[in-house]
């Protein structure tokens, strides 16, 4: 019966198609491995990106960069739900686009190079277990996930495309993997949470504000509206939409020093 058992588990596992290692390194330690193994036939266009990066992806765009995930950091640990790995550093995951219109000005934007990898890879595979590799559904992100325990409501958002192979070490990726879940990580706060509430209230008012200089009020009476406008958006913080997340990024520089595919 467990002969059968073992035989049915792993005739529903999703195939392993090709495996791949990141050293990561927690602080000043001497880096550990992470063997992974990929699934290609179940996510095949989220795999192929993963394995580029690894191996490193030449990207023509303004700067031209070299994508990979040496060098790239772990960014963020939210604990026994998600670990997110594989931001590119220095700003390798933007470009610049610049474009001359009708007018003749020179127009500059900041686009992610992610975009250019967006994919239709869909598969069924629940996030129900630990030490599940999961990306993006749709692509159009660098970033990685791995499961430090089961969590199906990573489903919605994020396709699995792999595993990490606790016996090819001896069970040392999942206890690497464990001992990132524990790092201290820094944790939302409540002035950042009620920033974008603040945000908004300071642009009513301030809206306000000009409406009543439109509508002749009392100069000062005008004046107040706009000046209570600003002084809510920054009494409690800016939008949240602007600038870089910070909440649940570890406490501890965790580096992926090199990656490659075996």
């Amino acid at each position: 019966m467990h002969a059968l058992f073992t035989l049915a588990l792993a005739l529903a596992s999703p195939q392993i198609t090709s495996r791949a290692e990141l050293r990561i390194a927690i602080g000043d330690s001497p880096p550990q491995t992470l063997s992974l193994g990929l699934y290609g036939t179940a996510a095949p266009e989220s795999v192929a990106l993963f394995e580029g990066l690894c191996r490193g992806i030449s990207d023509a765009g303004r700067p031209p960069k070299t994508l990979t995930y040496a060098g790239s950091s772990i960014s963020r640990i939210e604990r026994d739900r998600i670990i997110v790995g594989g931001s590119l550093s220095g700003g390798n995951g933007r470009k610049v686009d610049r474009e001359i219109d009708a007018t003749g000005y020179v127009r500059t934007e900041t686009l992610s190079r992610a975009d250019a990898f967006a994919n239709d890879d869909s598969n069924a595979l629940p996030h129900d277990r630990a030490g599940l590799l999961s990306m993006r559904r749709g692509g159009r992100a660098f970033e990685f996930g791995l499961t430090p325990c089961a969590n199906r409501a990573l489903d919605a958002t994020r396709i699995v495309v792999g595993e990490v192979l606790g016996e090819a070490d001896g069970g040392a990726g999942l206890r690497l993997l464990s001992t990132l879940n524990d790092l201290p990580a820094r944790q939302p706060s409540a002035v950042s949470e009620l920033g974008g509430v603040a945000a908004l209230l300071g642009l009513g008012l301030g809206f306000a504000g000009l409406v009543g200089q439109g509508l002749r009020l009392a100069r000062r009476e005008a004046l107040a509206a706009a000046g209570l406008g600003t002084a809510a958006a920054s009494f409690v913080g800016t939008d949240p939409r602007e600038g870089r997340d910070l909440a649940y990024r570890p406490l501890t520089k965790v580096r992926i020093v090199s990656a490659s595919v075996l």
